[in-house]
């Protein structure tokens, strides 16, 4: 593990673009629930206890809303600061799943694969490690492989088809 500062904060737009619009329509579902219960409470209470001097609909509506748009608007300048904090906590998970899959990937395509260190914070690292001893058993077995093909105890791959078609051909 090490505890380098990230260059990049955007690591997967699929994921982290979801979790921002989340955010964002949470709060958005936030501010119509907060300003119906502000305009609807006294709504019903005028209508259900019949208050006399009553004001109107329109009227409560507007009070509300004369009340409720300025804490609107301060909430709305934090959520640039809320949004940025989900996609660095995401980067805690999404990092960690880049570089495991960037490793599995490499290492299905033969390359040479380091072991994958995370970061101090990030989520996911008995998984790194598991992957780590995956990549490490391949790489012995590779070599192995490799040992036999050059002592010539492990037919190549060519071989292996012309024995496999001779095979056929004979109809063992």
């Amino acid at each position: 593990m090490f505890s380098k500062n990230r260059k990049q904060y955007f690591i997967d737009a699929n994921v982290q673009g979801s979790l921002a619009t989340r955010v964002a329509a949470y709060w958005l579902v936030s501010l119509y629930g907060i300003f119906c219960l502000l305009a609807g409470t006294p709504l019903l209470l005028s209508f259900w206890y019949n208050i006399p001097h009553k004001l109107s609909a329109e009227a409560i509506v507007y009070q509300t809303w004369i009340q409720f748009w300025p804490a609107m608007v301060a909430s709305l300048l934090f959520m640039p600061l809320i949004i940025r904090d989900v996609i660095r906590m995401s980067n805690r998970f999404a990092g960690p799943v880049f570089r495991l899959r960037r490793t599995v990937h490499d290492a299905i395509n033969g390359k040479e694969v380091g072991e994958v260190r995370l970061r101090d914070r990030d989520y996911w690292v008995e998984f790194a490690a598991d992957i780590n001893e995956m990549t490490r058993q391949l790489g012995d077995l590779r070599d192995e492989v490799e040992q036999l093909r050059q002592s010539g105890l492990h037919p190549d791959k060519s071989e292996s088809t012309a024995n496999q078609e001779e095979t056929e051909l004979v109809g063992v």
